[in-house]
């Protein structure tokens, strides 16, 4: 689990800052092993979430104690719960039963994500987010080519 610290304050208010610990973090990730990763983006990215419950939803699945097939999951349904009714925009995840169509949900559930991170970053520093995570993606994968 992660220190108090990270879970309980949202870390740096100022946007830039925020987005930058999560761009470290998707380039940190991109050279530690997928099941180090996912706990390396959560916690240099827990600053770019101001909602607590999305936080916390985050937290727990990376949690030692949660089954891995649940990580996915538990972090769209908790920052689902704690932005749907904060986003300008209805957002199509918000209200979909998580047990329907899973690859559905799980594409609703990223761009949900993407829309959070703009409302709280704005759209420039949300890009600069996506596109790290998109660069270390291709390294990962250049990484695994035999």
């Amino acid at each position: 689990m992660a220190s108090a610290s990270a879970s309980s304050a949202p870390g740096p208010s100022d946007k830039t800052a925020r987005a930058e610990s999560c761009v470290n973090a998707a380039n940190a990730a991109a050279s530690v092993e997928p099941k180090k990763a996912m706990r390396v983006v959560v916690e240099g990215c827990l600053s770019v979430y101001r909602e607590q419950g999305c936080r916390d939803a985050q937290m727990k699945a990376v949690d030692d104690a949660t089954d891995p097939s649940q990580r996915i999951r538990i972090i769209i349904e908790g920052c689902a719960k704690a932005y749907c009714d904060k986003l300008p925009k209805h957002h199509p995840v918000c209200g979909v039963d998580p047990g329907a169509d899973v690859v559905t949900y799980i594409r609703l559930g990223q761009d949900l994500m993407k829309k959070i991170q703009a409302f709280e970053l704005g759209d420039d520093e949300a890009k600069r987010v996506s596109d790290a995570f998109e660069q270390a993606g291709r390294k990962h994968e250049k990484d695994l080519a035999p």
